[in-house]
């Protein structure tokens, strides 16, 4: 089991989340984070990761300033959240670690009515 699994490693991400779809798909990873930006392969998207990881139980989040803005989940998705950033980090947590819900509602405020998800990607990315 892995309480938070933490992958930096330059634009290869995408290819270290492959390596680790079993574990994904078992569930045994809570947490995990990974970056997101301009070294990517074209031919990965971050949608295409999101959409895998919450078919495997997990829902992300992009991270900003004191801000988590959901990426997974009905109506959640921007097509802006894909401009590719220098970097950006994603944090999932899996649904049924139900500390992740503890720990990321009070950062969660892209889904108020106060907070527009494409006012704050535009100033993020």
């Amino acid at each position: 089991r892995v309480d938070f699994l933490a992958i930096d490693t330059e634009g290869l991400d995408a290819f270290v989340l492959d390596g680790a779809g079993a574990a994904l798909a078992a569930g045994r990873v809570d947490l995990l984070s990974f970056e997101f930006s301009t070294s990517w392969p074209p031919a990965r998207t971050l949608r295409g990761v999101v959409e895998d990881l919450a078919g495997r139980g997990y829902d992300c989040y992009y991270v900003g300033f004191r801000v988590l803005i959901r990426l997974s989940g009905p109506g959640c998705w921007r097509d802006a959240y894909e401009q590719r950033p220098q970097f950006a980090n994603i944090l999932c947590a899996r649904r049924a670690f139900a500390l992740g819900e503890a720990l990321l509602a009070p950062f969660n405020l892209a889904n108020e009515r106060r907070f527009s998800p494409e006012a704050l990607a535009a100033g993020l990315m």
